[in-house]
């Protein structure tokens, strides 16, 4: 009996055994509306661009949300105009209206440059943005209201800044009329179907005192004719207060101005540069009358150095020290995007949160959304 029971039940388990393995798991059924995106849904959020699980025209989803495409022709959400022209459409599908080469008004601008490494010569693409209201007279403008509002670099080596970083960069080598030798100046003035367009010479220094600028930026000297930028014998075991002439710009306790690298080596610099930039239009891309964004070609020189390095794998710190120098056969650029006239446009308004100087902290939102405007561009010219 007991046997008999015995082989009963192996008969049973083998006979469950055996369905399982002919078993078929069934599509879950679409529903439109749970969140989940199963065939032959194409989204399921609720967005405009999300049409009963299809995605609409203009748009593109993923699982969590739809956005605008600009640039495909279609003008959807909060698009105003579609596709981008630079005349009266910018790159971000917003719509303007700027009266022919006058530089009157707030713009965003995004510096790009390129440097390669001293290690293995990899390119380094830097970029600097900035917030200016410029105010035209006749052929020339000048500098009203200005931002230094921060710096990335990727390529060999990410580079970004932290919180204190980004404060000494607002206001560093103020561009505008209460600038020791005067605001920074340009020429934009139409010439037949073009605007002839250049911005002088302009110089800046972070982590050391001033006295290293430039008695004269109009003279337009060389960096290596300029007094040499304080030094630090030894960055990986460097001395307390740093080098006569160094500052702590960022408030970090550390001498010079701190610099965060990602990647490959992580860790972070504090160092001292100097650098110049100028702009002039390209000589093969023309800047158009009306233009709400054009691209003008960025020339600059940098000098750069290390004072210490920390929060870096001991094996690896050594390499911190590298710098880089600029890349002379790839030209820099730099783009303008006209905002408007009055701060309470809201055009401006949507970037510029408060007269600059004002506040430090509203200033640094300023900042930030103008880095999202003119996101980081890292594709060589």
């Amino acid at each position: 009996m007991t046997r008999l029971r015995k082989w009963g039940i192996v008969a049973i388990f083998g006979a469950a055994a055996g369905g399982c393995a002919s078993d078929r798991i069934l599509p879950a059924e679409a529903r439109c509306g749970d969140g989940i995106v199963t065939l032959p849904e194409e989204c399921d959020v609720e967005s405009p661009g999300c049409d009963a699980c299809r995605v609409a025209a203009g748009y593109t989803c993923n699982d969590a949300a739809c956005h605008e495409v600009c640039g495909d022709g279609e003008v959807v959400g909060t698009e105003e105009c579609d596709p981008p022209d630079g005349i009266r459409c910018d790159q971000s599908c917003k719509e303007a209206s700027r009266q022919g080469c006058s530089m009157d008004g707030w713009y965003a601008a995004r510096q790009t440059n390129f440097s390669r490494d001293t290690i293995v010569g990899q390119v380094q693409t830097s970029t600097n943005w900035y917030l200016y209201r410029f105010a035209q007279n006749g052929n020339a403008f000048e500098v009203r209201e200005h931002l230094g509002c921060g710096l990335f670099v990727s390529g060999s080596v990410t580079v970004s800044l932290d919180r204190g970083s980004n404060r000494a960069l607002l206001y560093s080598t103020y561009q505008g009329p209460e600038f020791a030798q005067g605001p920074r100046r340009g020429e934009s003035v139409r010439d037949g179907d073009e605007c002839r367009f250049s911005f002088e010479r302009w110089y800046l220094v972070r982590g050391a005192e001033d006295r290293f600028l430039p008695d004269d930026f109009r003279g337009k000297p060389a960096l290596s004719a300029l007094p040499p930028l304080p030094k630090e014998d030894d960055p990986l075991h460097p001395s307390p207060d740093g080098p006569e002439g160094a500052v702590d710009s960022d408030g970090d306790g550390r001498p010079g101005f701190a610099l965060r690298l990602t990647g490959n080596l992580p860790g972070l610099r504090s160092v001292i540069q100097r650098d110049w930039n100028t702009y002039v239009a390209f000589d093969d891309q023309a800047i158009l009358p009306d233009a709400v964004e054009f691209v003008a070609r960025s020339d600059f020189d940098n000098e750069e150095e290390v004072l210490s390095v920390a929060e870096c794998d001991p094996a690896a710190c050594g390499l911190l020290v590298a710098g880089s120098t600029p890349a002379q056969d790839l030209p820099g650029r730099v783009t303008f995007r006209y905002l408007g006239q009055s701060i309470d446009e809201p055009r401006v308004a949507s970037i510029v949160q408060g007269l600059p100087g004002a506040d430090e902290e509203v200033d640094l939102e300023t900042c930030a959304l103008v880095q999202a405007a003119l996101p980081h561009d890292g594709t060589p010219p």
